[in-house]
């Protein structure tokens, strides 16, 4: 099958953020920029988040915290 866009939708260009991305992603991993935009991080996870995630979800700790924050927080 062989499909064609529409001529006017080949007209349609990159939105800014990703015009922003492709930048980023040109500057390659030795760049100071951290590029969280579409949570596609350049780094590995730190050996410690990820044991704090395992944690959270042994401990059935997999909801947002309330809106107003975590009350132990929020007396410390």
């Amino acid at each position: 099958m062989n499909q064609r866009v529409a001529e006017r939708c080949e007209q349609i260009g990159f939105s800014e953020i990703a015009r922003i991305r492709n930048r980023i992603l040109e500057l390659g991993p030795e760049s100071p920029l951290y590029p969280l935009h579409g949570g596609e991080p350049f780094f590995e996870t730190p050996d410690f988040i990820t044991e704090a995630a395992i944690r959270a979800l042994r401990e059935h700790r997999t909801r947002y915290a309330p809106s107003s924050g975590i009350p132990e927080l929020r007396a410390a």
